[in-house]
This record gives C-alpha cells, sequence and structure tokens, in this order.
C-alpha cells in the first residue's frame, strides 16, 4: 500500500511528562518544519496513519522524517516553545546579573532558597510541558545529571534540562561543545580549557544575539570557577556531560540544518556533502 503524504503536527503522548496537560494549543503561529512519517495503524477495522514517533526510555522521544533514515529527538510543540522561552529569558537576566562577582556571590550563599523560588516560576511556565528524567534525550539527561550533582536538587536539574530538550539550537550548539569537551585536560586546568572551549564556541557562531546569550553563561561559569568548592564538584562531575556529545543521529541533523553556527567548525554547504538523504520541508501554522 502506497503512503499516504500529508503534513501532520503530531500530538505527543502525555505519559511523557510530569504533570497532566491542558487541550490548549496557540493559534496562528506558522513555522517551517519537516514532513513527519507516517505509519498505518488499525482502528475499528480501518487502516488509518499515525505519525511515526518512538518513546524509549534512557534515549528520549525518537521522531521520524520523511525522507531520512535518522530519527530526530525531541517532543517540541509550540505552546512548549513558547513556554520554554519564558524560563530561558528568567536565565538569561539570572546570569546577566551573576556579571557582578558580589551577585554571584550572594546568590551561592542562598542557593537552596533560590533553586527553590526558581523552580515555582518555571512551574507555572512550563510544568505541564516538563518531560519526565527517563524521556529526556541524551544531551537533556546529561545536563540534567551534571546539574543534580552540583545543586543536589532534581526538580531544578530537571527544569534546565528542559532547555536542551526542546530548544535544537541550543541544545546542537551545546552538545558541539561538549562533543569538543577534553575532560582530562578539564580537571589537570579547567580555567584553560573553558578557555579553548569558549573560543571554539566564538569562533562558531555566527548569529550575535545567539553569542551575547551563551557569552553571558560563560562568564557565569568562569565566575563559579574562583569558588573551590564549586570548581572541585564541576572537576568531578565534568565527565557527565560527554554522555550529551553528538551520536550517529545528531550529526545527521547538524550537518543538514542551517542555523548560523558552525557545526565541527564546517561551514553548511561543506557539511551537507557528507550526506544525500534531505528531509521534506513545509510550512503550517497552528
Amino acid at each position: 500500500m502506497e503512503q499516504k503524504i500529508i503534513p501532520v503536527i503530531p500530538k505527543i503522548k502525555d505519559f511523557i511528562y510530569n504533570k497532566e496537560r491542558s487541550n490548549f494549543a496557540l493559534r496562528g503561529e506558522e513555522t517551517v518544519t519537516f514532513l513527519i512519517d507516517l505509519i498505518p495503524v488499525e482502528v475499528d477495522g480501518k487502516t488509518k496513519f499515525a505519525p511515526k514517533i518512538e518513546y524509549i526510555k534512557g534515549e528520549g522521544v525518537l521522531s521520524y522524517y520523511r525522507g531520512v533514515s535518522y530519527p530526530a529527538y525531541g517532543a517540541q510543540t509550540p505552546d512548549a516553545m513558547k513556554a520554554l522561552n519564558q524560563m530561558k529569558r528568567l536565565l538569561r537576566y539570572t546570569a546577566l546579573l551573576c556579571k557582578n562577582p558580589l551577585f554571584l556571590v550572594g546568590l551561592y550563599a542562598v542557593r537552596t532558597t533560590a533553586m527553590d523560588y526558581f523552580n515555582k516560576i518555571v512551574d507555572g511556565d512550563i510544568g505541564e510541558h516538563s518531560i519526565k528524567s527517563e524521556y529526556l534525550c541524551k544531551c537533556a539527561n546529561a545536563v540534567e545529571q551534571f546539574m543534580y550533582q552540583m545543586t543536589g536538587n532534581m526538580t531544578f536539574a530537571n527544569n534546565i534540562a528542559q532547555v536542551p530538550e526542546y530548544d535544537d539550537a541550543y541544545r546542537y550548539r551545546v552538545q558541539d561543545i561538549f562533543t569538543e569537551l577534553d575532560v582530562e585536560a578539564f580537571i589537570k586546568n579547567p580555567y584553560k580549557e573553558l578557555d579553548r572551549l569558549a573560543s571554539l564556541y566564538i569562533e562558531r557562531e555566527e548569529r550575535v544575539g545567539v553569542r551575547d546569550k551563551v557569552n553571558s553563561i560563560l562568564r557565569l561559569a568562569k565566575l563559579a570557577l574562583h569558588i573551590p568548592s564549586v570548581r572541585k564538584k564541576i572537576s568531578e562531575n565534568v565527565h557527565l556531560l560527554k554522555r550529551g556529545a553528538f551520536d550517529k543521529n545528531d550529526r545527521y541533523w547538524v550537518s543538514v540544518t542551517d542555523n548560523g553556527y558552525k557545526y565541527f567548525g564546517v561551514e553548511i554547504d561543506e557539511r551537507l556533502k557528507s550526506y544525500e538523504e534531505r528531509p521534506y520541508v513545509f510550512k503550517v501554522t497552528t
């Protein structure tokens, strides 16, 4: 039977989320997306077509797209992305405030209370879209495990992990740096290795706005290294971040994706030469 080709925004199954979700959906938002693959499903004796999505514990949500044998990670929906952007703004402005060493020291002193407040604020925005630890992609899971070891607060760690889980542009950039990370070099000299990774990022980032946001986080990381107890914890757990490095599926998607970053230090025209497969693309209005 020839597969029917139709644009579809899949409804993600509720069991992967931490909280019960509402049926609210954004309206009138146009996005460019890929044509998701469909598989035949027997319902009441009739053949219908459903989005080809796998939910694998320890690996994440895998979406398959027409024309491509490499699944993409994540369960992005327009309403979830809007909620995520609220949290990203909170993180960004906190990082900017932390440019002041006195604010950073003060925040560290009240970190337990600050994380509790953060969790309560974030729960109101992204709570119903928050994905359980076991269904996070490998990169998001690596971030979650690292943040948990750093803070001892799993709710906070899971909230932070939603950023790389949902936002491909940030996740792929983070994975590029995780892939370049030399764990032994970091343990030996964390300042030097962080500077090397920061330089690589700056060389590869083509979008000034994104560069400024990430630089705020990098400055915060550099300041945090000056706190002996934090530096020790980072060095003991930095190996966890390597679990979020590119795998074969990620390598395909960053090779055919042009979002203003030179993955592997290579321009998009050169990356495209590595693969013949291309996903079908279409515009959709929710």
